[in-house]
């Protein structure tokens, strides 16, 4: 591509300023450097040939443009607006500059306002002057909607406005505003890091990350919708078929989840958002685009059909408005598969906006089971059991998940002794009756005890537990020899062999002394030693214990 002339250059600048109505002011040095030039109404203005020849329109307003402070004057002058601008540097449309109001009828006559560009471009004035102009509008009796907010919605501004980050009140911004707010959540507390518009506010109220029940405005109408139908539906159906769903694009494969799905009608309906139709502003790392959402949007009706569905029924929610899902879900072809003049529309509206997260703690609190709360709700466990989580985190409830698994378990574990379990008898360590115990897990529980350990004594692997034995009742009663048998063992002394054959031995302590013994067991016992090491250091497996030493006496008979 061969370089332009600087006489060539400037030839296109003033072709492409003419089309824009510009007029250029500088040389062009290059086609992607800016040149100063001028509109019209007299606003300085930086564009390039590049941009021009794509129409983009050139900022006014930016910090890019260095006449701006320049602009924003020549714009106060063109609006007749009675205020001047103080500061003399543009940091950007959300940064407070300082103002000066010129109106001599406001309380702040040469006083001055901090705002930021954005808002004083969209109010026209100072906040008094704006408060002044909007109690004129009350008035002149306008339309309601010409109302401030606080007048309107006073429940919404008394719950959910944060007066401490937001510089005006809430009396000076209209209910259907598309200006941005910091919001707080009225249920919770959470403060929201983010602005949100004020209208979308108004109408499905403050969305809060720690409390929300995450379920989008289309899905809970739908819900409701279905609810007061009557009829038996899942939600988020995943089937067999859906589980490893293969497209040649890989991104697009793996497991389907569908909205709805009403089994008796083999009917399917999916609830499309905006981002269904129009490209979303947020992008995470496994967000889909535009063509994928809706390429997926196809896979997933032609595999729905491929695999038995009948109906598949698509309702556009890419505006959460109510007038308008609701004349969506009318001229759908639900209208032929059901009567839907029965449905209460403001009641549907009204559940969409409630959040489900506090309706199922407070179930909770009021004595429901899980699976009475899975009844009313018509939601699975998993789901119902997160919504109890972020209840409790939010102090909505005392749902205490480890606590829950506990008695679970221990219900199940009491059902399957119940079915299994024999019952046993406790005795004293001479063989006398205590107590009677319909299982080994119901004395364990009761004493305290192993179940481990009960059964290995009730089985004659063990002698005894916590000081006590335990028997079968079948074998207590049959065969009382053996009770006679594990109280003979435990009352028969331990070495019982080195007392019969005579044999004394010799223990040097590291002091020197020497001590004579014939019970090893006895011997370790008074002197803190163990006896398998001393009978170790006997038999010339150790040589010391403790720096013990031990021999057997010379004039031992052994052959005795």
């Amino acid at each position: 591509m061969r370089k332009y002339t600087k006489e060539e250059r400037n030839k296109i600048a003033d072709e492409l300023c003419d089309k824009n109505n510009l007029i250029r002011l500088e040389d062009c040095t290059g086609i992607h450097n800016k040149f100063k030039t001028r509109t019209k109404e007299g606003y300085f203005v930086y564009p390039n040939i590049c941009s021009l020849r794509e129409n983009k329109q050139p900022l006014k307003f930016s910090t890019s443009n260095s006449d701006t402070i320049y602009n924003i004057n020549l714009w106060i002058k063109l609006n007749d607006n009675k205020f001047e601008l103080i500061s003399k540097e543009y940091k950007g449309k959300e940064n407070e500059l300082i103002w000066q109001c010129k109106n001599i009828k406001c309380k702040r006559y040469n006083k001055d306002f901090i705002k930021s560009w954005d808002t004083v471009k969209q109010n026209h004035a100072c906040p008094d002057c704006g408060i002044r102009k909007m109690r004129e509008a009350q008035q002149n009796k306008l339309p309601l909607n010409r109302k401030s907010l606080l007048d309107i919605y006073p429940e919404i501004c008394n719950k959910c406005w944060d007066y401490k980050r937001n510089n005006k009140l809430p009396n000076q911004y209209f209910p259907y505003s598309n200006q941005k707010a910091y919001w707080k959540c009225g249920e919770c507390g959470n403060l929201l890091t983010k602005k949100l518009v004020i209208n979308n506010v108004v109408k499905h109220g403050v969305s809060c990350p720690k409390c929300s029940d995450g379920i989008s405005y289309p899905e809970k109408l739908m819900f409701n919708v279905l609810l007061q139908l009557d009829i038996n539906f899942e939600i988020q159906k995943m089937f067999k078929w859906s589980k490893n769903a293969q497209h040649i694009d890989k991104n697009l494969s793996g497991r389907k989840f569908f909205d709805f799905w009403i089994k008796k009608d083999n009917c399917i309906i999916e609830t499309h958002g905006n981002h269904h139709y129009k490209q979303a502003k947020w992008r995470g790392k496994k967000a889909k685009t535009l063509k994928e959402e809706q390429e997926n949007d196809i896979f997933k009706q032609k595999l729905a059909q491929d695999n038995g569905i009948e109906k598949y029924i698509i309702i556009d929610c890419k505006i959460s408005d109510l007038e308008y899902i609701k004349t969506n879900i009318l001229s759908s072809d639900l209208c032929s598969l059901y009567n839907l003049n029965i449905i209460d529309w403001e009641k549907a509206h009204e559940y969409a906006c409630k959040n489900i997260t506090k309706e199922i703690s407070e179930l909770w609190n009021n004595g429901n089971t899980i699976n009475e709360i899975i009844k009313s709700v018509k939601l699975s466990r998993s789901v119902v059991i997160n919504y109890l989580k972020k209840g409790s985190e939010v102090k909505w409830c005392n749902y205490n998940p480890k606590e829950e698994m506990k008695k679970v378990g221990q219900k199940l574990g009491q059902k399957m002794s119940d079915k299994n379990g024999k019952s046993i008898i406790q005795l004293t360590m001479k063989g006398e009756y205590i107590n009677k115990y319909e299982t080994i897990s119901e004395a364990a529980r009761k004493l305290n005890l192993r179940v481990e350990n009960i059964s290995a004594i009730c089985h004659g692997r063990k002698k005894s537990a916590g000081g006590f034995i335990f028997v079968f009742e079948k074998d207590y009663v049959e065969n009382p020899q053996i009770v006679k048998n594990k109280c003979e063992e435990i009352i028969k002394p331990k070495n019982i062999d080195y007392l019969l054959t005579g044999i004394t031995y010799i223990g040097k302590s590291p002091t020197g002394e020497e001590y004579e013994f014939t019970n090893q067991h006895e011997f370790a016992k008074i002197h803190g030693l163990h006896s398998g090491h001393i009978n170790n250091c006997l038999k010339g497996r150790l040589k010391t214990h403790k720096k013990w030493k031990f021999k057997i006496k010379a004039n031992n008979n052994i052959n005795k």
